[in-house]
């Protein structure tokens, strides 16, 4: 592969680090923005602050526990599919937190929307390194955090609004447009990545499965 990265025209590279970057702007947002109606979650659900900060710390410890696992998904069930198919969980995960009517439910789908979001967020990385050649990187890097960060102001703002006029549950309807958009420009610009052939990519790593399920049960129960 010439200079590690894979050919595209300059049009077809933006296209689809804008989709990657719709994608994850979904996940930038969607964390904020719970982050900030937090207190209405939780009188809805009739529990403490304590109790409603679980909400965030089940997304972050899926996220944090898929992570690991993210490039190796992507390698064997194909990288356009992987990719498409944590946007389309995100938002599925999105709309049943929307319709929760208990604090349990509203957990499961948080923990959905962790274990999506860990893909979303290595790829939007990793495409800097894919689909950029190395003198450009550092800017396209630049150009994408500037557009994630514009995203969690966004995220504030728009969840503080909506909260106040209609209803917490409401922050989770954008999701949909975003993955609408990011995977109408995914389809048709994503290119094609030869499947990985190397001992690491190919194999499964028992070893660090184990020690994933482990720390889990240990952040669980200790």
């Amino acid at each position: 592969m010439p200079n590690d990265t894979i050919e595209m025209s300059p049009e077809q590279t933006r296209r689809v680090l804008l989709g990657l970057g719709l994608a994850t702007w979904m996940e930038f947002y969607t964390f904020d923005a719970v982050n900030l109606v937090l207190p209405d979650m939780a009188g809805s659900f009739a529990v403490s602050q304590d109790e409603a900060s679980w909400i965030l710390t089940t997304f972050l410890s899926a996220l944090f526990l898929t992570v690991p696992l993210a490039i190796w998904l992507a390698g064997h069930l194909s990288h356009l599919r992987y990719i498409i198919g944590c946007a389309l969980l995100f938002v599925a995960a999105s709309l049943g937190c929307a319709l929760a009517q208990s604090f349990a439910f509203m957990l499961v789908c948080r923990a959905l929307e962790g274990v999506a979001g860990a893909g979303l967020a290595m790829w939007w990385r990793a495409s800097i390194y894919l689909f950029i050649p190395r003198p450009q990187r550092s800017a396209s890097l630049m150009r994408i955090s500037v557009m994630l960060y514009l995203s969690t102001a966004a995220g504030l703002v728009f969840s503080g609004w909506v909260t106040d006029q209609f209803s917490w549950r409401c922050i989770f309807v954008p999701n949909v447009v975003f993955m609408a958009g990011a995977i109408w420009l995914l389809k048709n610009n994503f290119p094609r990545i030869d499947p990985p052939t190397d001992h690491r990519s190919t194999h499964v790593d028992g070893i660090g499965i184990g020690l994933l399920a482990s720390h889990w049960c240990r952040c669980k129960y200790c």
